[in-house]
């Protein structure tokens, strides 16, 4: 069908696109003298009377919203019976080839990108307006950092009836709302579940709602399951995360009630990166000019931001859960992280004051006794046959020397020991005596008739060996209460497994197999001990290829996620063209002959089974678009016949 040349007073340039409901021309407008964005409706979309006032309708709402986020919109018109939107010409692209230029994309980029649709969509719903119909497609990046929600409404232009009748459910379903695919009424917890599904894709490069085939996509949304984002990619941290799973609720009373509070969650998760909401702009205008020499520089900040918080939280009892989760979101991205690992094992190793002050109180006693020893010891004359082990007898036997000196007549009346006194009394021949013999006679004044003592075993070694029992007791009574801080035990730390975009996926953990991975109750996860393990992931399909590698599970308290995802085989692709030569190109990614295979490689953010477009082209004749399912690690044949003859394009004549 030949491109128009004109629409309403309009001067039709060139198509920027094609939609299922829509094409996009860049216009001109012979007035202003400005370029301009004319969106044409599909003629089998506008074919009834009813459709038509609806969808002017709809435009002249839009074009009442004058919002920095939102696509301004000049006019709604209507030609030969079709209805266009004239709007102001946004040259940066849709969101869907932005993001896709510019992945894997920092958290703060995908809350900055959020925060500024939901200042759009606060507003539209302000005014009363629901999108419907929020996807990638439908927001485009201008320059600077600008973000336009564009195409409000225009899912419901077609009346119930029409899309009864046709079978047809226009909008995009992975991106709907159950609410919506179930007919019910809508209002603006519509738009927070979609643009839910929009976060989800655009901070992990997945469809939350996915399947193998139309069906199994709408009867997902119905039931609302999807993988965890944070399981899909942990790297994006769980504030986000937590998000993405408000919005994702299925009943709408559980999801944020409005895009104003959605905004204000947002900003918290940029405020814990460091990020100003009054930064944003300048943040989304210098990712999207470099964003391989910006990325460091935001991973720094939010290093650097949630250190400080961590930090701040080790000082505040009751928070260390806290200073883990935070800690954790470092680990992500930088396992060995020294200081995040070092504030994690200080949350884990919490000193609880009762046992602090349990073990000065046993400090202080054992000071106490050395103290009296000293005092003992300095209260003698030097005597080297006063030991160490006489003095602490006197000074920490309670009950037993000490204790029974204290009780001894001679000592109440205040008279030193016989001990005492006989230690340093001379014989008749002016030396002293044995200080073994007085202990010995002490003794047995003390304990009754006389007993023959071994050598080597006299009273001075006895009071040694009570001593030393004595240490030891109080060091055990000490330690009955209080323990010096050892390192947390190696304790088995849970670990999930996601090896997606492929299941039924055998597991093994060094060399055994654990198990296959795939749809319930198929393997998720499984308790290991801190360190190094060998990992292999087995596809059991042809999709993807075998992965083996090395990786250390750190220690922790929480689940430990096997970030490492399975790379997709190349697909095949045979375009029959009935033996006619041509050239196919897919897509950019790969170019060949007709009628013979082409490997078509996949990408990172791709599925098992994506979209593309081919372009067949045969010689002197216009080339042919076809969208193709290509399934990663098989073929794919399609049939695109050749051109019939009266539409061949004229020859060269230069």
């Amino acid at each position: 069908m030949t491109r128009p040349e004109r629409i309403g007073k309009y001067e039709l340039l060139e198509s920027l696109g094609s939609g299922g409901m829509a094409t996009v021309y860049r216009g001109r407008d012979p007035d202003l003298q400005r370029d301009v964005a004319i969106k044409m409706l599909h003629p089998h979309l506008c074919s009834r009377e009813e459709s038509r006032l609806r969808f002017r309708r709809e435009a002249r709402a839009v074009a009442r919203l004058k919002h920095h986020a939102v696509l301004e919109v000049y006019e709604a018109g209507e030609d030969d019976g079709r209805p266009f939107i004239v709007s102001e010409l946004v040259l940066g692209g849709s969101l869907d080839n932005w993001a896709a230029a510019r992945r894997p994309l920092p958290t703060e980029v995908v809350a900055a990108i959020g925060l500024r649709i939901t200042e759009g969509l606060h507003a539209a719903h302000q005014a009363g307006i629901i999108h419907r119909d929020l996807k990638p497609g439908n927001i485009l990046m201008g320059a600077g950092g600008q973000v336009k929600v564009a195409d409000f409404g225009i899912a419901q232009i077609v009346d119930i009836e029409h899309l009864t009748s046709t079978g047809q459910i226009l909008g995009s379903p992975a991106f709907m709302s159950p609410e919506h695919l179930e007919g019910a009424r809508l209002d603006a917890r519509a738009d927070v579940f979609s643009f839910g599904t929009l976060l989800h894709w655009l901070a992990t490069g997945e469809l939350p709602f996915n399947g193998p085939n139309p069906h199994a996509v709408l009867r997902r949304v119905l039931e609302a399951e999807y993988p965890d984002p944070a399981r899909v990619r942990p790297e994006i941290g769980e504030q986000l995360a937590d998000v993405i799973r408000t919005c994702l609720k299925r009943r709408p009373e559980d999801r944020f009630a409005s895009m104003a509070d959605l905004g204000s969650a947002l900003r918290a998760v940029l405020a814990g990166c460091g990020v100003a909401p009054a930064a944003v702009g300048e943040l989304l205008a210098a990712f999207e000019l470099d964003p391989g020499a910006e990325r460091p520089t935001i991973l720094r900040r939010r290093e650097a931001a949630l250190l400080e918080r961590c930090r701040r939280l080790s000082r505040t009892r009751g928070a260390e859960a806290e200073v883990r989760r935070l800690c954790s979101w470092i680990l992500a991205w930088e396992p060995e992280h020294r200081e995040a690992l070092r504030l994690v094992e200080e949350s884990i190793r919490h000193w609880p004051p009762s046992r602090l002050t349990v073990a000065f109180g046993a400090l202080a006693a054992l000071a106490v006794v050395f103290g009296v020893w000293l005092a003992l010891r300095g209260a003698s004359d030097g005597d080297p046959a006063t030991t160490t082990a006489d003095a602490l007898v006197a000074a920490a036997l309670d009950g037993t020397a000490a204790g029974e000196a204290a009780r001894r007549p001679d000592a109440a009346a205040g008279q030193p020991t016989t001990a005492a006194v006989d230690s340093h009394r001379p014989d008749d021949g002016g030396a002293p005596e044995a200080p073994v013999a007085d202990a010995a006679t002490d003794a047995d004044r003390r304990d009754g008739p006389a007993r023959d003592v071994p050598a080597g075993d006299g009273p001075l070694e006895e009071a040694a060996d009570a001593a030393t029992d004595v240490s030891e007791a109080a060091v055990a009574a000490a330690e009955t209460t209080w323990r010096p801080p050892i390192a947390p035990p190696r304790t088995p730390r849970l670990v999930s497994f996601r090896p997606a975009p492929c299941t039924n996926v055998e597991i093994w953990i060094d060399g055994e197999r654990l198990g296959v991975w795939g749809p319930p109750p198929g393997l998720v996860s499984t308790p290991l001990p801190p360190g190094e393990h060998q990992f292999r992931y087995r596809p059991l399909t042809v999709n993807c290829y075998d992965e083996a590698w090395t990786e250390t599970v750190a220690a922790g308290d929480g689940p430990y996620v096997v970030t490492r995802r399975l790379r997709l085989r190349p697909g095949t692709l045979i375009v029959d063209t009935s033996g006619v030569e041509a050239q196919v190109d897919v897509r950019g990614r790969a170019s060949g002959r007709a009628n013979a295979p082409l490997e078509i490689p996949f990408e990172a953010q791709d599925g098992i089974s994506p979209s593309l477009r081919v372009v067949v082209t045969f010689p002197g004749r216009p080339p042919l678009s076809r969208d193709v399912m290509v399934r990663a690690g098989e073929t794919t044949t399609i049939t695109v016949p050749p051109p019939p003859a009266e539409t061949a394009a004229a020859p060269d004549s230069g």
